[in-house]
């Protein structure tokens, strides 16, 4: 690396054992298989034939209004 190109920092900070980098690769390879499986299901369900068109229908359970508030539920 010459002087003039950017220095990066080390992805791990200083002291970081070597059974931590090992676990947290893993898991990134393991997120990213998980977001492409999710692209795929995305993908097929996009590709789905449209199915029956279900007609004017009234919801005969439930609370008859709606309980939102301004504030998200915790």
């Amino acid at each position: 690396m010459s002087d003039d190109e950017p220095k990066i920092p080390p992805m791990w900070p200083v002291g970081t054992s070597q059974e931590y980098i090992d676990a947290r690769i893993e898991l990134a390879k393991a997120e990213r298989l998980l977001r492409d499986r999710v692209e795929e299901v995305a993908a097929a369900r996009r590709r789905m034939p449209r199915g029956a068109v279900l007609g004017d229908y009234t919801l005969t359970a439930g609370p008859r209004t709606s309980r939102r508030t301004s504030r998200p539920s915790r």
